[in-house]
């Protein structure tokens, strides 16, 4: 039996929508597609559902047709949340001596 691959459009808020993925054999789970914001080095970091108008919504889901089509459209924020992470240890490492102390 071959897993079943789904997309849906979630209306999130006002005019702007998510997309989110399913890849199953019987039960889906709904992943939105996701980008990584951060702030700065010190602040907020996290993966954050993209949104979308209705027209780039279904553009976006008329291309994806797979779970490699996903990876790939997520390639970049990927990278981004690695170069985030690289600098934020190299930071870490200069300017703070240690994350705690116990005197």
């Amino acid at each position: 039996m071959k897993k079943k691959f789904k997309i849906k459009i979630k209306h999130h808020s006002r005019d702007k929508y998510t997309i989110s993925w399913a890849e199953y054999w019987f039960i889906p789970f709904w992943i939105p597609i996701s980008f990584w914001y951060s702030t700065d080095l010190t602040s907020t970091s996290r993966w954050t559902p993209c949104l979308f108008t209705i027209e780039k919504a279904e553009e976006v889901a008329k291309r994806l047709k797979s779970f490699d089509d996903v990876w790939n459209y997520e390639e970049p924020y990927r990278i981004n949340q690695a170069n985030f992470q690289k600098r934020k240890k190299e930071y870490l490492e200069k300017n703070v001596p240690y994350k705690s102390k116990i005197i």
